[in-house]
């Protein structure tokens, strides 16, 4: 009885402060928990005798309020009555740490940058899936644009204020952080992780708002031009040159045609040194070792005829895109504010790849401080890495507390979750409290957001089933066949003779008089409009049914088993290779792609190059026209296909497949 009292109580405490301005008669209490009666009266008078609510009576009835004065509390009781609109954002594994300081900084340091914050998160250390509250992102990208709107300028110091961070970041590191720490003591040794941890949290708002920013850019550029293709060209980015890739062609340089071993094992030497953290992303990832540079030089000297010529060329490419892209705003009669996006989006573009180094590189930086620490505890590197900075920091200061500490790192190796919510964070651990809290919290994302219902306009009634195909531009309207479910961001008139052809209509934007409302109706098409995701969520070869009444697509199943294929996506570069595929996350991955294999990756970034030297293809689920993988795949020649969804999660590393990518299309052997 008493644990239900006290479950019933932590739940109450949630309704509470969810609604802190809100009287609650008793009967609301019970509905919105679905207990008995009896256990929310014995909840409330435990709440009222410890001075958390406030009570006033009407007539014979009385009502609940918080006492504002309580510091909220977070409870992993009872599933809470608020529902959460959660949207997975990444599936990356990354430290305790890491996960923390994002936590922390969307909730302040983003608030004081943005003037709004991000009280929700959910972080599964056992999966590396990352959610987010959908309705907080959609918040916080109306306050960059109302931002935005009314200072472009906005844009330009807060891409300033970033590399200033993380200059900060890699100086203190490059500064601080390669002396010898044998012999430190323990007040040192916190000294030198409190002065890391004060310049490494000031990074994390620019891993998140980012993406928010870009998509404002990329919404007011298509309001003002509305050809795709234009679109494409405006967004590809130009800044393409890699720091990582040049000196790879440099030592090219050096080492061809030379035999001798000492010298070839120097010169390689030096460029791992310099270059070995790109793989540390997360603080417990590994630095990639000489060989995979060894590798990569080699791959370099047997591709490229000439890697003096190739410096030459990569040079002149990102001078060709930048000309190219100045000429088509001119050839568009730009208007200064146009321009003006374009070449701030371009910026962005580039920070990508900017910061994800500035924290691979802290992150080796730092380890040797870390190894230290764990030597003086006598813990492994791994358990050091279970306990985030504040609380290694509280650990140095006590050192009495060690014992206490051991536990919670012993409780983590069997896995660990970080929950904010409210505002408030608690690191979850063991796999059977992992699973209990998502049950709690609800964190399944929404079953629109995985294809089950897209919530959309009604525009045209009528219901009708059939396989998505997704156009994303003029170019992929002939892919619509007889029966298909035309799946578009918009339509033009353009779109016509697919429309004609599709059984239904949905979109992502629009209003009850936009193109695609207006055509349906005449064509006597079911049609669902303003979905804003349906493009994202939906992927070719996915039966849905598109209820023009009801203004939802429902998923029925998946057209072919998912690893047996085929996967559908926008040809990039033509050319027909059968081969193996090999399935990339990142760098520390590129040292398993043989000469002639096809990289299959989520995104591209700069770094890719080196390991499309030596690809036979490429295979980029995401689709994107600000990706790097266009741009390279073009400069290469390499059969490549774009917006292909889930083909990472589709195939098995070192499967045979046919990518022809004349057609758009990779299919397993």
């Amino acid at each position: 009885m008493t644990g239900k009292r006290w479950a019933a109580k932590d739940e109450l405490r949630a309704i509470f402060q969810a609604n802190p301005k809100q009287w609650f008669y008793i009967n609301e209490l019970i509905r919105l928990t679905g207990r008995y009666p009896n256990a929310i009266q014995q909840a409330l008078k435990g709440l009222e005798r410890a001075g958390e609510v406030r009570v006033k009576r009407l007539g014979n009835k009385r009502f609940f309020q918080i006492i504002q004065t309580v510091k909220p509390s977070l409870s992993l009781g009872r599933p809470t009555s608020n529902r959460v609109n959660w949207v997975k954002l990444v599936n990356r594994k990354t430290s305790l740490d890491f996960n923390c300081s994002v936590a922390w900084s969307n909730m302040h340091t983003v608030d004081d940058l943005y003037g709004i914050n991000l009280p929700t998160l959910w972080y599964n250390g056992l999966t590396g899936g990352a959610y987010y509250n959908q309705n907080e992102l959609m918040a916080l990208g109306r306050k960059i644009g109302e931002r935005l709107d009314r200072d472009l300028s906005f844009a330009k110091k807060d891409i300033n204020r970033c590399r200033v961070v993380i200059e900060n970041l890699i100086q203190y590191g490059q500064t601080e952080l390669t002396r010898r720490f044998k012999g430190l003591s323990l007040a040192e040794l916190n000294r030198l992780l409190a002065g890391f941890y004060q310049v490494y949290l000031p990074v994390f708002p620019y891993m998140t708002t980012p993406h928010g920013i870009e998509r404002y850019f990329e919404r007011k550029i298509r309001t003002i031009v509305q050809d795709e293709e234009v679109v494409a060209a405006l967004m590809a980015p130009v800044f393409v040159r890699d720091p990582v890739v040049e000196r790879g062609l440099q030592v090219a340089c050096i080492l061809k045609g030379k035999t001798d071993q000492e010298t070839i094992s120097l010169v390689i030497k030096a460029y791992w040194s310099d270059y070995c953290w790109l793989s540390m992303f997360s603080l417990d990832d590994q630095p990639l070792k000489q060989a995979y540079f060894e590798m990569e030089v080699a791959g370099l000297l047997k591709r490229v005829a000439d890697p003096r010529q190739e410096l030459v060329n990569l040079r002149k490419r990102e001078e060709g895109l930048k000309l190219a892209l100045e000429n088509k705003l001119k050839v568009l009669g730009a208007k200064r504010q146009l321009s003006q996006m374009v070449w701030l989006l371009q910026e962005y573009i580039r920070l990508r790849t900017e910061r994800k180094n500035a924290l691979c590189q802290a992150h080796y930086l730092v380890r040797p401080l870390l190894v230290a620490i764990s030597q003086t505890l006598s813990w492994t590197y791994s358990q050091v890495c279970l306990l985030n900075f504040k609380e290694l920091e509280e650990l140095l200061g006590d050192i009495k507390q060690k014992s206490k500490w051991q536990q919670v790192v012993e409780k983590r190796s069997q896995g660990w979750a970080i929950l904010m919510w409210r505002g408030q964070m608690k690191i979850i651990t063991g796999a059977v409290a992992i699973v209990q809290a998502m049950e709690r919290f609800r964190i399944v994302q929404k079953r629109g957001e995985e294809g089950g219902v897209i919530k959309g306009r009604p525009a045209s009634l009528g219901v009708a089933e059939g396989p998505v195909k997704v156009v994303r531009a003029v170019k992929d309207l002939s892919k619509v066949a007889e029966g298909d479910v035309l799946v578009a961001r918009m339509t033009t008139p353009d779109y016509v003779p697919a429309m004609r052809r599709a059984v239904a209509i949905v979109t992502d934007e629009g209003g009850v008089t936009c193109h695609a409302a207006i055509v349906a109706r005449e064509l006597g098409l079911p049609c669902v409009i303003a979905t804003q995701r349906a493009t994202q969520v939906l992927s070719d070869g996915v039966l849905v049914r598109v209820d023009g009444q009801a203004g939802e697509v429902s998923l029925v199943k998946l057209m072919a088993r998912q690893s047996l294929g085929p996967w559908v996506g926008t040809a990039v570069y033509p050319g027909k290779v059968t081969t193996r595929v090999r399935l990339i996350e990142g760098v520390k991955d590129f040292d398993r792609v043989r000469n002639g294999e096809i990289v299959v990756c989520a995104q591209t970034s700069p770094e890719y190059l080196s390991v499309l030297y030596r690809a036979g293809g490429l295979v980029v689920d995401e689709d994107s026209v600000s990706g790097h993988g266009v741009v390279y795949a073009r400069a290469l020649k390499l059969p490549c296909i774009m917006g292909t969804g889930n083909a990472r999660e589709g195939l098995r590393d070192g499967q045979k497949v046919t990518l022809d990518a004349g057609n758009g299309v990779v299919r397993v052997v």
